[in-house]
């Protein structure tokens, strides 16, 4: 026997340590038991029979048939098809509303969305407080009032300068008690 050759068939090891090439130690430990099983490859589903992307050892089935094989036929998966009550789009199967996302946002737009407040939310800013929130910034030291950002990191970090919050959500009530100086992180939680 030679140094750095198979003991078996006597190929060239790229290892200098091992006395067996990679495939005779497999069979070596095939025939002792220590080894349980040869790996089959499978090219097919063995359910439906489709051919399968790659060679697989451990999963012999295609993603359709493994599904169905672990978690059951009443599994969401399997759903029948259902459709939009508003359009009549046939819906993901997975998607477990009863709208398609574009009936969804028109349902929920408007005086018809739970946080609507007579369309406060879109009404504009006068010119006096926009003049107005740069005195409040000042008055507040450039400061985020609940987590001490400042302006400088703020600019930084945001590319835009702080908020200011109306603490009783009235756009109307620019009174310097009524607001004060908030990043906008801050401000979402408000």
């Amino acid at each position: 026997m030679k140094k750095g050759y198979c003991k078996i068939c006597n190929k060239k090891l790229s290892k200098k340590k091992t006395i067996y090439c990679r495939s005779c130690l497999m069979k070596l430990q095939w025939k002792k038991g220590i080894r349980k099983s040869k790996g089959k490859h499978f090219s097919k589903c063995i359910d439906c029979g489709k051919e399968l992307n790659s060679y697989r050892k451990s999963n012999p089935r295609c993603r359709k048939c493994y599904i169905k094989f672990h978690r059951g036929k009443n599994h969401e998966a399997w759903l029948p098809d259902h459709y939009c009550i508003d359009c009549g789009k046939k819906l993901w199967k997975h998607y477990k509303s009863i709208r398609c996302q574009k009936c969804n946002n028109k349902f929920h737009s408007g005086d018809k969305n739970g946080r609507w407040i007579d369309g406060r939310s879109y009404k504009k800013y006068s010119s006096f407080f926009i003049a107005l929130s740069k005195l409040i910034r000042k008055r507040d030291d450039y400061k985020c009032q609940i987590c001490g950002l400042t302006d400088k990191e703020y600019r930084i970090k945001a590319k835009r300068a702080l908020d200011v919050h109306h603490i009783d959500h009235n756009k109307d009530n620019n009174v310097g008690d009524n607001l004060i100086t908030v990043c906008r992180k801050c401000h979402k939680l408000l």
